[in-house]
C-alpha cells in the first residue's frame, strides 16, 4: 500500500498496525523478568497473530469497516496499560476480572460485526467474503483463548472440606 496516496483512515490503520510492534514489548519483559507463568499460549498467539492480521487489513481493508476494532482495541490497551501502570505500584487491582470481561465484550462485537458483514454481503462492503469469514474464526479463536483464561483466573473454585 502506498501509505502517502491512502485515504486518511488508511494511515490511522498503517499507524495503528506499526503500535502493535509495541505489544512486542510486553513479551520481551515478560521473557527478561522470567514471569514463565505469563508467556503462555494466549499471549504469544495473540501478539503473534494479532500484528498478520492487521498486516492484512492495512493490505485489503484499509477504508471501512476495520475502524470499529481500532477503537475498541486502542479503548482496551489504554485500560490495560493503565492496570500494568497500577500493578506496579500496588498490589491488589479490584477490577482485573472487569477488564479481561470488557476484552471479551470487544471480541463479542468484533464477532458481530464480521457475521452482519458475511451476511449483508457485497452492499455494505467490498472486502472479500474470505478475509471476512476468516476474520470471524479468527476472533472466534481469540474468544476461546479468552474465555478459557476468565474460567482459569476468576471462575470460583469448589471449598475443600
Amino acid at each position: 500500500m502506498d501509505i502517502g496516496a491512502s485515504p486518511p483512515l488508511a494511515k490511522l490503520l498503517w499507524l495503528f498496525y506499526v503500535s502493535k510492534v509495541f505489544d512486542f514489548a510486553d513479551t520481551f519483559f515478560i521473557i527478561m523478568g522470567k514471569k514463565w507463568k505469563q508467556l503462555s499460549f494466549l499471549h504469544v498467539y495473540h501478539h503473534m497473530s494479532v500484528f498478520s492480521f492487521y498486516w492484512l487489513n492495512a493490505r485489503v481493508n484499509y477504508d471501512g469497516d476495520i475502524y470499529l476494532t481500532i477503537i475498541l482495541n486502542g479503548a482496551i490497551h489504554m485500560m490495560m496499560y493503565s492496570y500494568y501502570f497500577l500493578a506496579i505500584h500496588t498490589r491488589d487491582i479490584w477490577w482485573k476480572k472487569y477488564m479481561t470481561t470488557a476484552q471479551l465484550i470487544q471480541f463479542c462485537i468484533m464477532m458481530a460485526q464480521s457475521t452482519k458483514m458475511l451476511y449483508s454481503g457485497a452492499e455494505c462492503t467490498n472486502l472479500p467474503p474470505r478475509v471476512t469469514a476468516t476474520y470471524l474464526v479468527y476472533i472466534l479463536s481469540i474468544f476461546g483463548l479468552f474465555m478459557h483464561f476468565f474460567f482459569q483466573s476468576y471462575a470460583s473454585k469448589p471449598k475443600k472440606a
